[in-house]
C-alpha cells in the first residue's frame, strides 16, 4: 500500500495534463515576452511587402489597415509614390474603395493592385501607399515589386 501511494503525485501530474495540457505545458515552458502596446494612430502594414512578377501581370499586395485610436476613424487611401501608367487600385474584396471606416481597435484586411505595362523594364520598382484621416492621422506602407521575365 504504502509504494501505491509514493506514485500518487505522479499519476495526479499526468491526470490534469490530459484533462488541461496547455496548463502543464505553461508551467514547464519559459514564459513568451508580451507584445508591446502600439501607440495610439492608424498603422497600415502588409505581410508581402516585396513581390516579384512579370511585366503585364496584376500584382496584388495584402494590406491590413488598423484602428488603434478610441473613436471611429474614416481613412482615405491614397498611392504616394508608384511608377507611372501602372494601375494602382484599392480593394475590399471585389470592390474598388477610396476610403474605409474602421471601429475603435478594429482593422480590416484590404489589397492594393498594381499592373505593370507588358513593356516595363526588368528592374526593382519601389511604392507606397498612404492612409490618411480627417483630422491628421496619417500611416504609409512601403511595398516593392521585381519585375522579372
Amino acid at each position: 500500500m504504502r509504494n501505491r501511494l509514493a506514485y500518487w503525485p505522479s499519476f495526479a501530474l499526468l491526470a490534469l495534463s490530459l484533462v488541461y495540457p496547455t496548463a502543464t505545458l505553461a508551467q514547464s515552458s519559459p514564459s513568451a515576452s508580451p507584445t508591446p502596446a502600439l501607440p495610439a494612430g492608424i498603422f497600415m502594414t502588409s505581410q508581402d511587402a516585396a513581390l516579384s512578377a512579370g511585366a503585364g501581370k496584376a500584382i496584388t499586395f495584402p494590406i491590413d489597415v488598423l484602428n488603434n485610436t478610441p473613436k471611429l476613424e474614416r481613412i482615405k487611401l491614397a498611392v504616394s509614390s508608384a511608377p507611372a501608367n501602372w494601375d494602382p487600385m484599392f480593394q475590399d474584396g471585389s470592390n474598388n474603395i477610396t476610403e474605409l471606416e474602421l471601429l475603435p481597435g478594429k482593422d480590416s484586411n484590404i489589397t492594393f493592385q498594381v499592373t505593370p505595362p507588358s513593356d516595363a523594364q526588368h528592374a526593382t520598382q519601389q511604392m507606397s501607399v498612404k492612409g490618411t484621416t480627417a483630422d491628421g492621422l496619417s500611416a504609409t506602407a512601403n511595398l516593392s515589386v521585381q519585375i522579372t521575365n
